[in-house]
């Protein structure tokens, strides 16, 4: 059972909208959005294990996805942490494609294209995870099973070139094949409820990191573009026109993609709260009456000049 969900990070969403409504010809493009791919990817790879965590018995495994909680010093956080009575375990996944390999200093090689990018090893990374999380349990008080650690490659393109890798390094199709092995090797130690206790323990520990991409890439409001991105086309932007958005570069028509486009502006600009002026601005809406017409179903504080619209059921 997954205690903790998958979600996008407020980084990954902030990327994936911001780099929507940037100008592609602008060197700062580039990076946000390589930034971008790395965080996508990162998603992508801790989705994937979805797969093999619905086939252990949902009735004695429990899961927290991206669990982020205060260590040691600052913050560690784990790709998937498995819960058992028996063990637990924590999953180091990597989405890399190409040929990956182990260097003499440990490092994490990928080749693709004959470009080489190098990269932390995951079992150094698992292993710090491992430590932080049996100091949070020790400081907590709580008894547990043993923590193992493993790297999982989930990419359907990676092909690993390691002689002799170690046990608990593997593509992902071996998850399940080392989970029963690690349910073999252990007896159980904690009773059903005390697994749920720790489980539900760890899952109130999560604290998402809280990020401002605008101002850690010195993004700027006015360079983005107004409107809302298309969905049928790459790059088009939808403009309002006669109670219906319509893309200019596809002709795709909608007729309520205002909400998308709300919702882009809580992410960016992290607040659930938008007046009419940053909608119209941000919408690219002239009429401020039109704007009130479409922002009229949410809850609003204040009024005329002050009235400000909250968009919290927009991501219900």
């Amino acid at each position: 059972m997954i205690v903790l969900p998958l979600e996008k990070t407020w980084e990954l969403q902030q990327l994936e909208t911001i780099v929507a409504r940037y100008n592609r010809r602008d060197g700062l493009w580039r990076r946000l959005d390589e930034a971008y791919g790395r965080q996508l990817a990162g998603y992508l790879g801790e989705k994937s294990l979805y797969y093999y965590v619905n086939l252990w018995p949902r009735d004695e495994v429990l899961g927290l996805f991206g669990l982020r909680a205060r260590g040691v010093s600052g913050y560690f956080q784990t790709d998937l942490l498995v819960v058992t009575a028996r063990f637990m375990l924590i999953v180091e996944a990597k989405h890399l494609k190409g040929e990956l390999s182990i260097n003499e200093s440990g490092q994490l090689l990928q080749r693709v294209d004959g470009v080489t990018e190098v990269y932390g090893n995951p079992l150094v990374q698992a292993e710090i995870q491992r430590y932080q999380l049996e100091k949070l349990l020790q400081r907590h008080g709580f008894d547990h099973p043993p923590i193992y650690t493993c790297a999982a490659f989930t990419h359907d393109k990676a092909i690993l070139n390691i002689p002799d890798p170690p046990h608990n390094l593997m593509t992902s199709q071996r998850l399940f094949e080392y989970y029963q092995m690690l349910y073999r090797s252990n007896r159980a130690q904690l009773s059903r409820a005390e697994v749920t206790k720790l489980a539900v323990f760890l899952k109130d520990q999560h604290t998402p990191l809280d990020c401002d991409v605008m101002a850690d890439f010195g993004v700027r409001a006015e360079w983005l573009a107004q409107g809302v991105p298309c969905e049928c086309c790459d790059g088009g932007m939808m403009r309002y026109h006669y109670t219906k958005w319509i893309c200019g570069a596809c002709g795709c028509v909608e007729a309520e993609a205002h909400w998308r486009g709300l919702r882009a502006f809580a992410v960016i600009f992290r607040t659930m709260w938008v007046t009419n002026k940053q909608a119209r601005a941000f919408l690219g809406i002239r009429s401020r009456s039109t704007c009130q017409r479409l922002l009229a179903s949410l809850p609003m504080e204040g009024e005329r000049s002050t009235a400000r619209y909250c968009l919290e059921g927009l991501f219900r």
